[in-house]
């Protein structure tokens, strides 16, 4: 509110010199001092409709310190005189609605097409209405941007007034680079006619809708923070590292020390620098700041006191987040109501409709949450998060359709760069893929019955060995669902189906490896209608894995270890029973998804398939060049590889006892093609002449290959 106050003091002094200067016309029925007596009062009047208009707006679209970064700024405040303000029978180039196609030549004779410009896709365009009395301190700041950002941003000019020799005058005495447009050459621009507020900065998305994001309008724009509102949108688009130079340029222009601040603290934030933010927080006495700070440290008791002495929106939405991560959803409901009451922007709304819904979706209320969802996005674009939110939601429900058309738009708001979206986003396509393959359908279902029926008999009979206990089983996994009961919750919806689908699609990328399809293991499950208490018995897992041809089950579990949540994950070998733990990996809020996700998938192949020696078999009638053995792609075998030929030996005994055979090397082959179940090779070497190969004899991966 200080700044708010502020503003509304400079503009409330503008106002006044304005009117103390005016050449007034006395009243014919008045005298001299009566007419200014009237004056005086009228300035009253007017004044305090102004101060009260101006702080009504403080708590609109441009006000007040938000989430992530938002600051306070001139918003769209009610026309106070004719050409200072926009008419109250709405707005033609209102936030959301699509800036005009701007289609002319400048000032200097160069041709300016919007459209094009957006196809180069900067970070924003920013397109600024003037006059030359009105917009000479704008005018500067965005020379400013253009000079130092002209990579990130592209900025259009169009002076509303002047003629073009006029506007090369304004441009070459303030030097000014971007593209400045004379309005009166435009064609067809009727929508010039609904511009009643000058200066007029319309700030646009680079997609192809060219979505107004923000508007700054009307009288006291020469004083608009305008510098740290682009860098505020350049972290809201996760560009840090330009937000960041962005708030430098806002200090060296003098813009608000308190509304700089707190963009800058949280591009520190969001860069993992805390205790920069902190500090930066503390400096503007920004409660609602150190209470973010607090709560991304896991300090929640902390961070509930920093957010109890604030009465914005982020101070409750970081109340309802510290609420959700306790477990105490009823708490986080509240909260979140509380801060969609609350003084914010639409980013800072937008934060807390999203954490709203992740309340509601906690609770089970899909659909409810979905709306909380919508709400979320349709406030702000940049908040991807909700995006990723609301298309699981969908995904949930089987809407993958829905999914894939929230996914596909979050691509152009910065969802291109976020790891879950954009892993989300390939999982949704396949799954709709496969949704639509009727063959594919129609072959799971008929191995379906079959393999049910085989799991009963194996269940019956208990375990038998296989007649072939040296050959190398199929590198085949299958991945159960998780049967923990643990208490885990992620500030992004999906998360654990989204790790679990990606670290599967990943392990089943390797030649070496196959993975049971997932359709055809959740509808197994659901043939044997077994409940969670079964699923997690291990007999019961590796009759499973033996069903489904599969040598090695993978289990995927999520739980909390103090603040973090992790994974578990394990393999439990269907031939020896060996389980084997995989090291445990913490999944903290913000962390790469990427790095844990490959991280994962690299112990599950070293595990499963690297330093394992291949065993196998030589087929009938072989022959020097045109030997068959039963090992091929689904072993893991690849041309080239060499197997040592090998017959039982003298029995080894040990303390009398015999413990085995010996395995003497006859002969080495080599692999001259592959195919899915074995392999053609040749010989390379006999240990002696005498040696004959012949089918059923062994074979092993030579160590040497």
């Amino acid at each position: 509110m200080a700044f708010c106050y502020g503003r509304a003091t400079f503009f409330i002094f503008s106002r006044y010199n304005d009117l103390d200067n005016v050449r007034y016309a006395e009243p014919c029925m008045l005298g001299r001092a009566g007419g200014r007596i009237l004056m005086i009062r009228l300035q009253t009047i007017l004044m305090a409709i102004f101060c009260v208009g101006l702080l009504a707006g403080c708590g609109g679209d441009d006000a007040a310190t938000g989430p992530d970064g938002s600051v306070a700024s001139g918003g769209d405040a009610a026309p106070i005189f004719a050409g200072s303000g926009d008419s109250a029978s709405g707005i033609t180039l209102a936030k959301g609605s699509s800036a005009p196609l701007i289609q002319s030549s400048d000032i200097y004779g160069a041709d300016v097409d919007l459209a094009s410009i957006i196809e180069e896709d900067p970070g924003l365009v920013i397109v600024f209405f003037f006059t030359v009395d009105s917009g000479q301190a704008i005018a500067a700041k965005l020379r400013s941007l253009d000079t130092g950002f002209g990579q990130d941003l592209k900025v259009v000019a169009l002076g509303i007034k002047e003629d073009e020799s006029a506007l090369k005058s304004f441009a070459d005495t303030n030097n000014i680079g971007y593209h400045i447009i004379e309005a009166n050459a435009l064609e067809g621009a009727d929508w010039l006619d609904d511009i009643n507020a000058l200066p007029l900065t319309l700030f646009v998305h680079p997609n192809e809708d060219r979505e107004i994001v923000q508007r700054l309008a009307g009288a006291g724009s020469d004083n608009a923070n305008i510098i740290t509102q682009v860098a505020k949108k350049f972290f809201q688009q996760g560009k840090h590292g330009v937000a960041e130079s962005m708030t430098n340029s806002a200090t060296e222009s003098g813009e608000d020390a308190a509304g700089i601040g707190a963009v800058r603290g949280f591009v520190f934030q969001g860069q993992g620098k805390l205790d920069e933010a902190e500090k930066e927080f503390k400096s503007i006495d920004m409660q609602e700041g150190l209470a973010s700070v607090a709560y991304t440290r896991g300090k929640y008791d902390e961070a509930l006191s920093h957010a109890a002495q604030s009465d914005s929106s982020l101070a409750s939405t970081v109340k309802a987040q510290v609420h959700l991560k306790n477990g105490e959803v009823d708490e986080a409901i509240a909260a979140a109501q509380e801060a969609e009451a609350r003084i914010g922007d639409d980013y800072e709304k937008s934060q807390a409709a999203n954490i709203h819904g992740r309340a509601l979706h906690e609770n089970g209320n899909v659909d409810g949450a979905i709306g909380k969802y919508s709400e979320a996005t349709d406030l702000s674009n940049y908040n991807t998060t909700a995006m990723g939110n609301r298309a699981s939601a969908h995904r949930e429900k089987g809407e993958l359709e829905e999914a894939q058309a929230v996914l596909d738009k979050s691509q152009g708001w910065g969802g291109a760069k976020d790891d879950m979206i954009v892993m989300m986003l390939a999982q949704v396509k396949k799954e709709l893929e496969q949704s639509n393959d009727s063959v594919r359908q129609e072959r799971i279902r008929g191995l379906i019955t079959d393999l049910g029926e085989r799991f009963r008999k194996l269940k019956e009979q208990g375990e038998t060995e296989p007649q072939d206990t040296w050959s190398t089983r199929p590198q085949v996994i299958a991945f159960l669902q998780s049967t923990s009961s643990s208490s885990v919750f992620f500030e992004r919806a999906g998360m654990e189906m989204v790790i679990k689908r990606e670290i599967e699609a990943r392990v089943a990328a390797d030649p070496r490896v196959q993975v049971v399809e997932r359709d055809m293991l959740e509808a197994l499950l659901q043939e044997l209608n077994l409940g969670s208490s079964e699923i997690a018995d291990s007999n019961t897992q590796l009759q499973l894995g033996k069903v489904l041809a599969a040598r090695m089950i993978g289990i995927l579990e999520f739980s909390r270890f103090g603040k973090d949540n992790v994974m578990n994950a394990r393999l439990a070998d269907t031939q020896t029973t060996e389980v084997h733990p995989l090291p445990m990996v913490q999944i903290k809020d913000g962390a790469s998804l990427e790095e844990i996700v490959q991280s994962s998938v690299d112990a599950i192949i070293a595990r499963f398939v690297e330093g394992r020696e291949l065993q196998g078999l030589i087929g009938e009638n072989p022959t020097d060049d045109n030997l068959i053995v039963n090992l091929g792609k689904v072993h893991g075998v690849t041309p080239g590889m060499r197997f040592d030929v090998v017959k039982e030996g003298e029995p080894m005994k040990i303390g009398g006892r015999v413990v085995g055979n010996a395995q003497v090397l006859v002969a080495v082959i080599e692999v001259t093609s592959v195919e899915d179940e074995y392999s053609i090779c040749k010989l390379v070497m006999k240990k002696s002449d005498d040696v004959v190969l012949a089918g059923e004899m062994k074979v092993k991966q030579n160590k040497v290959s």
